[in-house]
């Protein structure tokens, strides 16, 4: 009997020291995701649906404005803003990559109208990681801040959050099937809030309850770059605090919700040497 617990022992070692051998021998996944010589560009179909709208079509002209060793920046149509949701965050801010990662300084515009003004600014934000696991968390941002608006306080307080979706062997996009596509959700949640006298004393309102308004999936190719981005954008303000405040003197010309889906597809690309 002490012979088979001894075995038993000798056996769980040896199975343990060969678990931990395999995970030293895991080897880091390395690959160019976006090639960021100077002049590179990047043609993409942009596609708006909006609820309150029209649904229009454009495009987006996105090349290398200018590149180190570590990083670059991105233009959008000639110095001009892009059409495309991921477009406007890529080309907002400075971008650094490693030989696995993909990284940004910059900000966030608020998608919403008479809003876009408030931003919220990222350092090292993880637009992909290729060694990251799948629903794994990149990067996090929250916190609040408060701007006025025509004299009067609002607060914000969101959560920026940038996910690792699922990779893809092959996606098809304009009718080109890329290969070796990795994937990244970009998510805000926002509440908005602000602060009013009424009858001598300081009244809290909220302009938008705690809800997701912005959510958007991106997918690069392997030494191609970002090949496609689905953004949906939805929101509903309180019209009861909108309408004080226009009692008050605010003027407001937007709509008090909004569904916006904008997709942004590649359609042709130069990668230099």
């Amino acid at each position: 009997m002490k012979k088979f617990k001894l075995l038993t022992t000798i056996i769980a070692l040896l199975f343990l020291t060969a678990c931990s051998d395999d995970d030293n021998d895991k080897k880091s996944v390395t690959g160019d995701y976006y090639p960021s010589t100077e002049n590179n560009y990047w043609n993409y179909d942009v596609k708006t649906k909006d609820n309150n709208a029209d649904d229009t079509q454009s495009q987006d002209f996105i090349a290398v404005k200018s590149s180190s060793s570590t990083s670059f920046v991105l233009e959008a149509n000639s110095g001009n803003i892009a059409n495309g949701t991921m477009n406007i965050l890529l080309t907002n801010g400075t971008l650094y990559k490693t030989e696995s990662t993909l990284t940004e300084k910059g900000k966030l515009q608020l998608p919403i109208e008479g809003f876009d003004d408030f931003s919220i600014d990222f350092n090292s934000a993880v637009l992909y990681d290729l060694n990251a696991d799948r629903n794994e968390t990149l990067s996090l941002y929250d916190g609040e801040f408060t701007k006025e608006l025509q004299g009067f306080p609002i607060t914000i307080e969101y959560k920026l959050v940038f996910t690792k979706i699922d990779n893809q062997n092959s996606l098809k996009v304009n009718n080109n099937t890329y290969t070796n596509v990795i994937g990244t959700n970009i998510a805000l949640n926002v509440s908005m809030h602000t602060t009013i006298e009424v009858q001598g004393n300081e009244t809290e309102f909220s302009l938008i309850d705690s809800q997701d308004i912005l959510s958007i999936d991106s997918y690069y190719a392997e030494n191609i770059g970002l090949i496609k981005a689905n953004a949906i954008i939805e929101f509903e303000l309180d019209s009861t605090t909108i309408l004080l405040l226009e009692t008050l003197g605010v003027e407001f010309d937007i709509p008090t919700s909004q569904s916006i889906t904008n997709t942004q597809e590649l359609s042709s690309y130069f990668i230099g040497d």
